[in-house]
């Protein structure tokens, strides 16, 4: 196969069939697909099916496309600091993984688990650790639907010692 020929992804338990066609180049990010065309010796129509949604497979399919040019393998996740995902990751990273959801946010975390597409990964979860960092705890809890089983005097005790903080 070459580069000019173009690999589908499907979402193969979806009643829609969506199609994410993406080059081999951008292929090489993901460990999954790579190994996937190099291994299992690849249909000739190039259809890769994957149990995705397809809202999640179409964000897959737009990261790997975008980068295609870049090695995003070796990418290192650093600790984020005051200025959160700008320190590290391109204006397109910021925006497209700010344009998603967080709760859509952790199904490109697994996608990007299952895939092994490091650099989506970390992106997805530094996207995480900026709304922890940012956000008050009552609003993560929220978010989250995190419910709290300490008794109410002992989680305003809690609460007042972290303000002293």
């Amino acid at each position: 196969m070459t580069d000019k020929e173009i690999l589908r992804l499907v979402c193969y338990d979806n009643k829609d069939k969506v199609v994410f066609p993406i080059s081999r180049s951008a292929a090489k990010n993901s460990n999954f697909i790579l190994n996937y065309i190099e291994n299992i010796q690849e249909k000739k129509d190039g259809v890769i099916k994957l149990d995705l949604d397809s809202k999640i497979l179409k964000a897959v399919a737009i990261y790997l496309e975008h980068f295609k040019e870049e090695d995003k393998q070796s990418i290192k996740l650093k600790i984020l600091g005051d200025k959160g995902l700008e320190e590290q990751f391109s204006q397109f990273e910021v925006k497209f993984i700010k344009d998603y959801d967080l709760d859509v946010v952790v199904d490109i975390i697994n996608a990007a688990e299952d895939l092994q597409i490091p650099g989506l990964h970390n992106l997805a979860c530094a996207r995480i650790a900026e709304y922890m960092m940012f956000t008050p705890d009552d609003e993560i809890l929220k978010e989250f639907k995190i419910t709290c089983n300490i008794p109410e005097q002992d989680y305003n005790e809690i609460m007042r010692n972290n303000k002293k903080e």
